[in-house]
Formats: structure tokens, C-alpha cells, sequence
């Protein structure tokens, strides 16, 4: 039964991400969360990317994309509108991903 609980709970420690992006520098102003794969879209000036095995995430200012992350990393003086988070497992890398 303890075996059992610690593979669960590494399992989900495996997986884990968090995207923080806030609307102004410095990780002031307004921010918002996402744990979960997929995109979300805004206006952000600073992000706080939290990430571990095969997590990743892009970072776009409209149709352009201004690159891509697999380890947990932060910018503080950024302009972008729209963050994807993807799971480079299974071939879906950051090809997959498009900005538009």
C-alpha cells in the first residue's frame, strides 16, 4: 500500500508545471496561472516558468515566436501575448507547437 502511494505521488511530481505570467515587469501587476498543458493568451510582461521531465513551454508576441523552454526558467522583462505549454514525450516537441 505505501508502495503504491509513493509510485502515485511520484508519478504526479513527474508531470508537474506551472506557467506564472504577469502584466508587468518584474512579476508585478497582474498575474495569472496555468498548470496544465494547452495555451493561454494575454498581455504579460514577465514570466516565472516552473517545469520537470518533458515539459515545456513557448513563448509568442503575436505570430512570432520568441523560444521555447524545458527547464524551469524566469524573464522579468518581457513582452509577449501568448504561452503554450506542450509535452516533448511521445514526439509532440516543440515542432508541434505553432504560435498561430
Amino acid at each position: 500500500m505505501k508502495f503504491a502511494i509513493a509510485t502515485a505521488l511520484l508519478a504526479a511530481c513527474a508531470s508537474a508545471v506551472e506557467m506564472k505570467a504577469c502584466s508587468g515587469t518584474d512579476m508585478s501587476g497582474s498575474c495569472t496561472a496555468k498548470t496544465s498543458l494547452g495555451s493561454k493568451s494575454g498581455t504579460w510582461k514577465s514570466y516565472n516558468f516552473r517545469a520537470s521531465t518533458n515539459r515545456c513551454v513557448r513563448v509568442c508576441n503575436g505570430c512570432t515566436s520568441l523560444g521555447w523552454r524545458c527547464q524551469s526558467y524566469s524573464n522579468n522583462n518581457i513582452s509577449f501575448n501568448k504561452f503554450i505549454i506542450f509535452d516533448w514525450a511521445g514526439g509532440s516537441g516543440p515542432d508541434a507547437t505553432t504560435c498561430c
